[in-house]
């Protein structure tokens, strides 16, 4: 890397020095512009709308509306047949008349209506901004765990990653948040990280390696604080909603997962291994695939997080582990992975850089502004950012743990 550093110090004397002595500077101009980017576009959206629908037709805050529907109809006694679409779909169409048809589905455990109830009690514009106001300050009290530097924190804000959970009105910035929780908490403050895996199971799909990952490291605390919480929650919900929406939360679920060989979604938005083997002409085997895949991580984290004792090493395994272990994510979650490079970024900042680091983590953070990308030419985008992250992750985390794939990772190390 040296002599491309003094090529350009010596042709582009001025890049040369925002990129190096000055690139404080130059990380804050970008976050700016990029801020005052996303506000102008989202202003733009708002008022160009008229009674929340864009000229294009969908409804400003994305797939908030499937949450803020659920919580309408949990108040209204209509708890179990939102997992119905054609009913999901009505309902839309009542509370936002001339909406164009969208094939979304409610795919939450019961759970999740203790959560989405007063937002539906609130009228749709007042429910979203509470929803993303909320959302955002539990990613930024996160974020702090990790990077509580102003300039840090501008970043992790700014990030085109942010700025999807934001426009898909998804529940990025909430994951981000319990699974940073519960992985940097699991030994300092076993209760609150248990209590965020517990909720976690709101969507279960992401915490699927948070048990496995607390058993490996022994956090027993955490591990129970978890499943009391979990099965809290199941009862709460029990007791509130009845057990018709569990029934047809259980039938929704296996439906969804026998229309997913079908592929009625968009694959180009998914992170995972089912998604990337999808596009690349392998979908018959994206299942088996992603079952290989899903235990190997599984594996892989335990390893981790018994053999590792840094916190953020662990953190950035687990999150960008658990991205790809379900078959079923898709790129707006992909805020999860930003504190969890900046863990990365520090780490390797107090240790020395290791070959090719940094550019990677420069791709992980910008590929959002061209995702979900195109369905054709059929390159997983998606999941190339998720993986590039877990490379990352896993080559820090092998390191520490004293096995290394490389010496030369450690030569490069150490003379950084």
């Amino acid at each position: 890397m040296k002599p491309i550093a003094d090529l350009l110090a010596a042709r582009y004397p001025y890049l040369a020095e925002l990129l190096t002595t000055r690139i404080r500077f130059t990380l804050a101009a970008v976050a700016i512009l990029l801020l005052a980017v996303e506000i102008s576009s989202y202003g733009a959206t708002l008022i160009r709308s008229e009674n929340m629908l864009t000229p294009q037709g969908p409804v400003v805050g994305g797939d908030f509306i499937v949450l803020h529907e659920a919580g309408a109809a949990a108040i209204n006694g209509g708890a179990e047949a939102i997992y119905t679409p054609s009913v999901l779909q009505e309902g839309l169409k009542r509370s936002f008349p001339g909406i164009k048809s969208v094939g979304v589905t409610f795919q939450y455990p019961p759970t999740a209506f203790l959560i989405l109830a007063p937002f539906g009690a609130a009228p749709y514009p007042l429910a979203l901004a509470l929803w993303i106001v909320l959302g955002a300050g539990c990613f930024i009290a996160a974020a702090r765990m990790v990077a509580p530097a102003p300039l840090a924190m501008l970043v992790m804000i700014a990030a085109p990653a942010s700025y999807h959970a934001i426009v898909t009105g998804q529940t990025g910035f909430f994951t981000a948040a319990m699974i940073a929780t519960a992985a940097l908490q699991a030994d300092k403050r076993p209760l609150i990280a248990g209590l965020a895996a517990g909720l976690l199971t709101v969507k279960p799909q992401l915490g699927l390696l948070i048990p496995i990952a607390f058993a490996a490291a022994g956090c027993w605390r955490a591990f129970a604080v978890a499943a009391a919480t979990a099965l809290a929650l199941a009862l709460a919900s029990l007791i509130a909603f009845g057990v018709a929406p569990w029934t047809a939360f259980v039938g929704a679920v296996a439906s969804h997962g026998a229309e997913m060989g079908e592929v009625i979604f968009p694959v180009n938005k998914l992170v995972t291994f089912y998604g990337a083997a999808a596009m690349l002409g392998a979908q018959s085997a994206g299942g088996a695939i992603q079952i290989a895949a899903s235990l190997g991580l599984a594996t892989f984290v335990f390893f981790i997080w018994r053999r590792v004792d840094d916190p953020r090493l662990r953190y950035a395994v687990l999150a960008s582990a658990a991205m790809m272990t379900t078959p079923y994510a898709f790129y707006y979650e992909l805020a999860v992975l930003t504190p969890a490079v900046f863990a990365l970024a520090l780490y390797a900042a107090e240790r020395g850089w290791l070959a090719g680091e940094r550019p990677l983590l420069v791709f992980v953070l910008a590929a959002p502004l061209v995702l979900p990308g195109a369905a054709a030419p059929a390159f997983p985008l998606a999941f190339a950012t998720v993986f590039a992250a877990f490379f990352l992750a896993a080559r820090r985390a092998l390191i520490a743990a004293g096995v290394t794939f490389a010496s030369a990772a450690r030569r490069v190390e150490a003379g950084s």
